[in-house]
């Protein structure tokens, strides 16, 4: 399985510990800032955009900073319309956003407000 992780890099430490579980697990896993270093510029684009094609699953950081981030919503935009199956990781006690409403209350969401080890777990 290769999970394709969405985020806002202002979230980068949550989204640190979301991916060297995954990892521990030796589920596949795509974070742009670790995948994306020996790309340049438009390549950056393609890149995303055929990870997340080709992604067995989506899985979004969601905070108010995933909210208000171009590239998560595009992101989001992408993965529902490739019909992936999308996990919603919530890292704050926050509602969807507006933007959100409509495409990811109908896929799986794991909040960590009963801790990050249960939550962690429920990705694998």
């Amino acid at each position: 399985m290769a999970i394709f992780i969405s985020y806002s890099t202002i979230d980068h430490k949550e989204t640190d510990i979301v991916y060297k579980s995954l990892d521990n697990n030796n589920i596949k896993c795509w974070k742009a800032d670790i995948q994306l270093r020996e790309y340049g510029g438009e390549e950056y684009e393609t890149e995303i955009v055929r990870q997340i094609e080709q992604c067995d699953a989506f899985v979004v950081v969601y905070s108010r900073n995933a909210i208000d981030s171009r590239w998560v919503n595009g992101e989001i935009t992408l993965a529902f319309n490739s019909n992936k199956r999308i996990i919603t990781f919530f890292i704050e006690n926050i509602d969807f956003g507006q933007k959100h409403k409509l495409k990811l209350p109908q896929f799986q969401s794991i909040t960590i407000k009963d801790g990050w080890d249960l939550a962690l777990s429920s990705l694998y």
